[in-house]
């Protein structure tokens, strides 16, 4: 993909993202089973977002663009996503934002980092049903790409950051590991041109738009 291409898209997903969690507002009055599954405030479902203020928007957006251009060499960008075909995938990555948004308003999925007793049954399905499907593609990876190799370079990279996470999971460790930097590591592991890895980058790098966009990317842990 050609670099000023990628950094459009990038422009294109942050516009695309930021325009849902603002402008749309939908009233619920007349669904009221809703209220049942998701978090309504008002009568109203909106995918949670913070105000930020216009400087500090410009430092969110230039922080998301070296993010862009980091993925852009490091996870392979530039060399696929260079057919008319690839077009496809990118209602895949705007939307797949959204839908991350829309799912972390399910009544108890927000919960990702309790201690795991706290968890409720939605939560282990959710959290439990991605962890095996990225396990499940990455050994796809490693059998299918002969990706072994990379993995134990970038893996192992990744699989410290992890490692922070299920710390957390397992002891009430006061720290939280944002979405957007999950989704953003994460990316780098499915780097071949196939259809595979392709449609998970494309919604994990949108798992990482949204999060910059709805709480902005300043810092990785709080």
């Amino acid at each position: 993909m050609n670099f000023f291409l990628w950094i459009f898209i990038n422009f294109l997903g942050m516009a695309f993202t930021y325009n849902t969690l603002k402008a749309y507002k939908i009233p619920l009055k007349f669904y009221r089973f809703c209220s049942r599954y998701f978090i309504i405030n008002n009568g109203v479902f909106q995918i949670e977002h913070h105000d930020l203020s216009l400087p500090e928007w410009g430092t969110n957006i230039l922080w998301t663009l070296q993010y862009a251009m980091i993925h852009y060499y490091f996870g392979n960008v530039y060399s696929r996503f260079n057919n008319w075909i690839d077009l496809l995938y990118l209602p895949i990555f705007l939307y797949s934002s959204i839908a991350f948004g829309v799912v972390g308003e399910i009544k108890g999925i927000q919960s990702s980092c309790s201690k795991r007793s706290k968890w409720s049954w939605k939560a282990w399905l959710a959290y439990g049903s991605a962890t095996v499907a990225v396990i499940a593609l990455l050994t796809y990876n490693i059998f299918e790409n002969d990706l072994g190799r990379y993995y134990l370079g970038m893996g192992s990279i990744v699989l410290a950051f992890y490692s922070l996470i299920y710390m957390k999971f397992f002891y009430p460790i006061p720290y939280h590991v944002h979405h957007w930097f999950i989704g953003y590591m994460l990316a780098f592991m499915f780097p071949v041109n196939d259809i595979v890895n392709n449609v998970m980058y494309t919604i994990l790098y949108g798992i990482f738009m949204q999060g910059c966009i709805a709480y902005g990317c300043f810092t990785q842990i709080t």
